[in-house]
């Protein structure tokens, strides 16, 4: 749910709130590697690290790509 409110914030240009939802996507990502390593995570976290990067930078739209490409490994995790 951050990561796509992420996505939606960046693309209307508002990077700081963008960032907001970034970090939070990213603390349930992390919390999600810690419990079940997966590479789509390890890569997810990377996306909305960089995110957050380009949000503080104000780079709102590559912040929100970089969001897109994590909401993309996201949905590759398969947890069973």
């Amino acid at each position: 749910m951050h990561t796509k409110k992420a996505i939606e914030y960046g693309k209307i240009g508002h990077a700081d709130v963008l960032k907001a939802h970034a970090g939070a996507a990213l603390i349930h990502a992390k919390a999600a590697e810690k419990a079940k390593p997966n590479f789509h995570t390890e890569e997810a976290i990377k996306h909305l690290e960089q995110a957050i990067v380009e949000g503080k930078n104000g780079n709102a739209d590559t912040a929100a790509t970089h969001a897109e490409s994590a909401l993309t490994q996201l949905e590759q995790v398969k947890y069973r």
